[in-house]
């Protein structure tokens, strides 16, 4: 007998109801058909190090008394939280690579474009009191379920703020149609040709991305720039970072399989420069950008405290100074067709 009542032109969890991370946080909480819309800021993969995992005390105050355990991962996934207006954020972590496989399963064809960067809901997320802080505003989820790639429609406005970060803070913005200026802009070699790869900046540590798609033969020439970022009424700067994207750069450049390096060096980088400006000028004439990233405010540890090299007891993380914000979008705000279609009228 057919079932009754079923819109099959709806993915299957059309219907689960959207809840919060304080809700996944809540002793009562049921999964069961319920899912979290986020925003996919990072993905890192193990380097053969240990990462300290806390366990929360069940009815203890926040922080108190949580374990500090370490575990060898595979894929270690950091997410924005696309309703919060404070920008929290949560993680998850893989044991193995069949796991992140299994999660990341919806990237496997080529419509989407990138994975970092990507919104979209995790379904029937459970938290059990781990955290990757030990004042526990990092929460672990877990989830039996593949990530399901959505595109949201309005994206809620979350300030970047340095004031609001506190020792060991992790937060996510989400700046809406703001002006943006670009300095030192270059084009480099990326380290990944991969189809859902975004060759966005590695960190100092790591040597190559975690892109799980297969290597393509295309060209991996990727625009890098000096990222400022300002209000559009007040020309106050919100912030500044370096940022290379492989979408950014095909929103400002035309990179075709024959590509090479020099194209876009010495004599020829003063015209790329000119024409990616003139891109830069008519979005900011139109609506402006929308930008996505992430920051988190680090610890040093008292080196008073320090004995022989070890940590000891009573040793005191102290907050750091320097706040680093990692861009993960940068897009136009204004997607009219109209706006797309001078965008590409102007690109090098």
């Amino acid at each position: 007998m057919a079932n009754i009542g079923v819109v099959i032109n709806q993915p299957y969890w059309h219907d689960y109801v959207d809840i919060t991370i304080n809700d996944v946080l809540q002793d009562n909480y049921n999964p069961d058909e319920k899912k979290i819309p986020c925003i996919i800021l990072q993905v890192k993969k193990n380097e053969n190090k240990l990462l300290s995992i806390y366990q929360q005390g069940k009815g203890q105050k926040s922080g108190s008394n949580a374990a500090a355990t370490t575990s060898h991962y595979d894929r270690l996934v950091l997410f924005g939280f696309c309703e919060s207006t404070s920008g929290g954020c949560f993680a998850m972590i893989f044991q193995s690579s069949e796991a992140s496989s299994a999660f990341f399963k919806r990237f496997n064809g080529v419509s989407i474009s990138k994975m970092v960067g990507a919104t979209g809901y995790l379904l029937e997320p459970r938290y059990y009191r781990k955290t990757l802080t030990q004042d526990s505003n990092l929460p672990l989820f877990e989830t039996k379920k593949a990530f399901e790639s959505f595109q949201f429609e309005n994206a809620v406005p979350v300030p970047f703020i340095v004031d609001n970060l506190t020792p060991g803070d992790t937060l996510f913005f989400q700046l809406v149609g703001v002006r943006v200026l670009l300095e030192s802009v270059c084009v480099q070699m990326s380290k990944c040709s991969g189809v859902q790869c975004d060759r966005l900046l590695l960190p100092a540590t790591c040597t190559h991305c975690c892109c799980f798609q297969q290597k393509v033969a295309n060209s991996v020439i990727t625009l890098n720039a000096v990222v400022i970022a300002q209000n559009l009424d007040t020309d106050e700067v919100i912030l500044k970072s370096e940022f290379q994207s492989w979408a950014f750069t095909n929103l400002c450049m035309i990179i075709t399989h024959d590509s090479a390096l020099s194209s876009y060096t010495e004599h020829n980088e003063r015209p790329m420069r000119v024409q990616i400006g003139e891109v830069i000028r008519y979005v900011n004439q139109h609506g402006g950008w929308d930008i996505t990233g992430w920051a988190r405010k680090g610890k040093v540890l008292d080196a008073s405290d320090q004995t022989e090299g070890v940590r000891g007891r009573l040793s005191e993380d102290i907050a750091s100074d320097h706040v680093n914000p990692h861009i993960v979008n940068l897009v136009p705000h204004n997607n009219t067709q109209e706006v797309k279609d001078g965008v590409i009228a102007r690109r090098f």
